[in-house]
């Protein structure tokens, strides 16, 4: 009697384990990967998608611009770099 007391203690404990799930947020970096155009003050970012694949454990980022100039612009683009650890400005490498 006492073994399917506690087969059923286990069981239920067992089967509520998946309802309580990691849903904390994913934070890479004070900002995020955001990449930003180099020296173009013509180009400005609409949107950046992420998609987390967890079955994979990968991250796929699409960011989508703007072109607000009449011409076609050509860009380099980057990711923020910060010339010290001790950097407070995210923009002070631009």
């Amino acid at each position: 009697m006492i073994y399917r007391v506690i087969f059923f203690i286990l069981l239920s404990f067992f089967m509520n384990l998946k309802a309580f799930a990691d849903d904390g947020a994913y934070e890479v970096g004070p900002q995020g990967g955001s990449i930003y155009p180099i020296n173009n003050k013509y180009i400005q970012m609409l949107k950046e998608v992420v998609v987390y694949d967890q079955s994979s454990g990968k991250f796929t980022t699409t960011f989508v611009f703007y072109n607000t100039s009449d011409s076609v612009q050509k860009v380099t683009f980057g990711f923020p770099v910060f010339p010290s650890e001790d950097s407070e400005n995210y923009y002070d490498d631009i």
